[in-house]
């Protein structure tokens, strides 16, 4: 992975800003995704979780759910089973 592939903290907030969300959120993508999981932890109001690591406590506990299109249909997979 290059660097200007790497995402900012500041990016992901800008991005949570412009899709409105309210409180505190989960973002949910590919374990596989470090640059998102790195910047996302440094927000205060936001969780990166693989979907893999879903669970109804982290749910519960955040206003909003951020769902990537593969993040989406791993949980519909893994739900489905």
């Amino acid at each position: 992975m290059c660097s200007s592939d790497l995402v900012k903290t500041k990016s992901v907030a800008t991005a949570l800003g412009t899709l409105e969300t309210k409180g505190s959120a989960v973002v949910v993508d590919a374990a596989t995704n470090e640059s998102l999981r790195l910047s996302t932890r440094n927000l205060a109001n936001a969780t990166f979780l693989p979907p893999e690591g879903v669970n109804v406590y982290d749910l519960l506990r955040h206003d909003t759910l951020v769902l990537t299109q593969d993040a989406a249909r791993a949980l519909e997979k893994r739900l489905s089973a």
